[in-house]
């Protein structure tokens, strides 16, 4: 349909906007176009970011309880412990993404918009990441784990992309790549088997 027809059909059809000239109607369509062929789907973000929060709380919940009871009585292993670095991965895996899309963003003369759909999936591979090993690492390693969970997450997506896997919950980028790198952090960070604490791959 020409632009033209597409823009007097949207004026009449959405009373809000009949206060906008022809340019600023032609924009808004040519916006939504861009947004349909990027392949992003209508959500509604508040939502979204309290069922994020949601499971966020409830991680903490799960990971003390789990983290405290598979171990023997342990000074380092206190429910509160395990709560900080539950914590602190999942804000890093957050802000490692944010970050990363605003350096990877052209957003010279323009704003930039960060997704919070994408944002709260980095958030939920760091928590991921750090659940196998937040009972006995401190706060740094728990900022790197959930740092470099973000990455192994953005690489699983950019693999979902490239071979046209469907994963639309992301559940191969947050429990699939992100798990995997939980498993090695352990080997790599545990204050007591960990090759950078121990020095030794046995």
């Amino acid at each position: 349909m020409p632009l033209k027809d597409r823009i007097g059909i949207f004026r009449n059809d959405f009373t809000d906007f009949s206060s906008l000239d022809d340019e600023e109607t032609k924009q808004l369509i040519l916006l939504y176009d861009f947004n349909l062929i990027q392949g992003h789907q209508k959500s509604d973000p508040a939502i979204t970011v309290i069922g994020g929060l949601l499971i966020w709380a409830g991680w903490l919940f799960m990971t003390c309880a789990a983290g405290y009871d598979v171990v023997e009585f342990d000074h380092k292993a206190v429910p509160q412990i395990i709560a900080i670095n539950t914590m602190v991965s999942g804000a890093a895996a957050g802000v490692t993404h944010a970050l990363l899309h605003y350096l990877d963003s052209e957003h010279v003369d323009k704003m930039l918009v960060q997704d919070p759909v994408k944002i709260l999936q980095s958030v939920l591979s760091g928590l991921v990441a750090i659940s196998a090993s937040c009972n006995n690492i401190g706060v740094s390693q728990a900022t790197i784990i959930g740092a470099i969970a973000t990455l192994f997450s953005m690489a699983a997506v950019k693999l979902q992309n490239r071979y046209k896997i469907d994963d639309p919950i992301g559940s191969f980028q947050i429990f699939g790549f992100s798990g995997i790198w939980g498993c090695l952090a352990v080997g790599i960070f545990d204050n007591d088997l960990g090759v950078i604490n121990t020095g030794s791959f046995s």
